[in-house]
């Protein structure tokens, strides 16, 4: 049994590595037509196209191209009305042939809207498009024609293509963030440090502190550091790994300045910048505390624990 699983795995993943390799100047003409696009990307699909549908077109739409999914049945009774020149309308079906699809095709010319599809190359519903994303492939599931391979393709290839747009319309992490203000998605992009920063009970203390009271307020304040500074401008950052490491000295003494010991250049981060973006800079700087500064004073610490 695990065999046979491993086989459709196997077989929906060449059919995406198949595509891959026959992409054509249609892929990169429909991308830059959406990233140009004036009105709406509609997409317009029957049956286990239109689940797919739904989702490309929800991810259209997290990245800045308006878009919203019909069914292509509903067209014929008044959602046509939601169409017009300015829209670009991709039509799904893997045969081409989906009866439901072919009828709103006169329709959907008549109001001068772009046409493309998603289907296999050379069927009637890739003839009547402008451009055609082709989706030749063989189901998964040997002589069960159920949508397998032909709906995976589809999901792969429409992510390929939000990839293309989002690269054209230089689209950014902040933007995205915009359009995900909730969930744990939306805590992950939209969060500002301002929102996690402590501000309370800060490490704070002057140049002058030697290592003795140093490690007083590191026990006191459970930040793991003290930041020092010179008229509230930060100036050094002394970490328990700088006390550990100024043990080590063979002239080591409690009553040296921390400062001597401290980082003079410590990480610091704007209030107003991306949480995200504050815990990949402490990741990618074996950092557990930064600095969060506003014209070069420390207003606040933000911990990696805080993620």
């Amino acid at each position: 049994m695990l065999e046979l699983a491993q086989q459709i795995l196997y077989a929906e993943a060449q059919a995406i590595l198949k595509a891959s390799e026959q992409l054509d100047e249609d892929f990169v003409k429909i991308a830059t037509k959406i990233a140009n696009i004036k009105g709406n990307l509609i997409i317009i699909g029957v049956g286990k196209s239109a689940i797919i549908g739904k989702k490309m077109s929800a991810s259209f739409a997290s990245c800045g191209v308006k878009s919203f999914f019909i069914h292509a049945a509903e067209l014929m009774h008044g959602d046509l009305g939601n169409i017009d020149s300015n829209d670009i309308c991709i039509l799904i079906s893997f045969s081409g042939k989906s009866e439901e699809v072919l009828k709103i095709i006169p329709f959907l010319q008549d109001r001068q809207c772009a046409l493309f599809s998603i289907s296999q190359n050379n069927s009637p519903l890739a003839n009547f498009c402008q451009a055609n994303i082709n989706t030749n492939c063989n189901e998964a599931i040997k002589d069960i024609p159920a949508p397998t391979s032909s709906t995976t393709l589809t999901l792969a290839l429409s992510d390929a293509l939000l990839a293309l747009v989002v690269k054209l319309k230089d689209f950014k992490i902040n933007d995205f963030a915009k359009n995900h203000p909730g969930g744990s998605l939306g805590k992950r992009y939209y969060e500002k440090v301002a929102d996690l920063m402590h501000t309370t009970n800060l490490p704070l203390a002057t140049t002058s502190i030697n290592i003795k009271d140093a490690i007083l307020i590191m026990s006191k304040c459970s930040f793991g550091c003290v930041v020092l500074c010179n008229n509230d401008e930060l100036v050094g950052f002394f970490s328990d790994g700088d006390l550990r490491r100024a043990m080590q000295e063979e002239d080591f003494s409690f009553e040296k300045k921390a400062l001597f010991y401290a980082s003079t250049n410590p990480k610091c981060i704007d209030k107003n910048a991306l949480a995200h973006d504050a815990f990949k800079k402490m990741k990618e700087n074996k950092i557990s505390v930064l600095c969060v500064v506003e014209n070069k004073k420390v207003i606040g610490l933000l911990k990696l624990l805080d993620e």
